[in-house]
């Protein structure tokens, strides 16, 4: 097999060059032409490979550019954004540019994220009147009405 002037071999440029562009690493795989029976496992170890490694860190220090805004600028502004006063021909304020701007500053505070993770698995529901299976020592029942 033929190396690419990155010490990669064609199939490694190309899984490269989509993982790249997708950032999905069985995709990539699976573009780049890997065993679709054995692309994750694939996939996997070629993340860990030193010259993909570089490789993908080449691709992302060219994207790093002066005209792409970083996220203090973004902030910035989306912050002008929505405090801009737009009116409309006939005077009326229009306010769904600020609202945007507010929502996409909210969004990238997290603000709308609660941090509430609930996990169902585990989790047994007895529906009906009176009857409830034997529970272990670790289990206790739920009851809607403490006290």
């Amino acid at each position: 097999m033929s190396k690419t002037r990155s010490n990669l071999t064609q199939k490694q440029e190309n899984f490269c060059l989509n993982y790249f562009k997708l950032g999905n690493a069985t995709e990539a795989g699976k573009l780049a032409k890997y065993s679709p029976n054995g692309v994750r496992a694939t996939t996997s170890k070629l993340l860990t490979n030193h010259n993909v490694r570089q490789r993908l860190q080449e691709l992302r220090d060219k994207a790093a550019s002066d005209k792409i805004m970083d996220v203090v600028e973004r902030k910035e502004k989306l912050s002008e954004i929505a405090r801009e006063v737009i009116k409309s021909h006939r005077g009326t304020v229009i306010r769904q540019g600020n609202i945007g701007a507010i929502s996409e500053l909210n969004k990238m505070d997290h603000i709308y994220e609660t941090g509430i993770n609930l996990n169902f698995n585990d989790v047994k529901f007895v529906v009906g009147k009176g009857y409830q299976e034997k529970l272990s020592a670790e289990e206790k029942p739920l009851s809607l009405n403490p006290g």
